[in-house]
């Protein structure tokens, strides 16, 4: 089974993404289909992370509505260390002041569930509009493949789902 985990950059773009209001509520409606079916989810820290970028916006509202529907939502510590293992520089330096460790390791936590659902036989895809560089680490968009792990954007999948016509031009 085809299986998506999204990350907090993805939830926060949609709106962005999406032509109008009520566009966004179809993606959104369809999304937690998804959720509910098992075919999207995202880890526990994705909502932390979206309440971090926007404690009022869509991203986090809808993250955190459903996060209670996901059927997966946590790696096993054993996927978060292999990651953490192979590739440490998905975290920032814990020396910068302005870290805040639980929302500095939402993408260790993406790439492990992506691994996680990927063990158990599911072919495992990142939605990310994480930026394709930061100064401080790696992305998700550079490391999730070292692994088998394909990273789309939010624009593909919503064209994957059928959603193209909710895109803003």
């Amino acid at each position: 089974m085809d299986v998506y985990v999204v990350d907090a950059y993805a939830l926060v773009a949609l709106e962005s993404r999406c032509a109008s209001e009520r566009d966004v509520r179809a993606c959104l409606i369809t999304m937690t289909t998804n959720v509910q079916a098992g075919l999207l989810t995202f880890p526990d820290r994705v909502v932390k992370h979206c309440h971090h970028f926007d404690s009022n916006g869509t991203g986090y509202m809808w993250a955190h509505a459903c996060s209670g529907h996901r059927q997966e939502h946590a790696a096993p510590d054993s996927e978060i260390g292999l990651v953490m293992a192979n590739h440490p520089e998905l975290m920032p330096d814990e020396q910068d002041p302005k870290a805040r460790k639980d929302v500095n390791a939402t993408p260790v936590d993406v790439l492990a569930l992506a691994l996680s659902l990927k063990s158990q036989g599911h072919s495992a895809t990142i939605i990310s509009e994480e930026p394709l560089s930061l100064p401080d680490r790696d992305t998700l968009a550079t490391v999730a493949p070292k692994f088998g792990i394909s990273v789309k954007t939010l624009e593909d999948y919503m064209i994957g789902e059928g959603l193209a016509q909710h895109l803003a031009a």
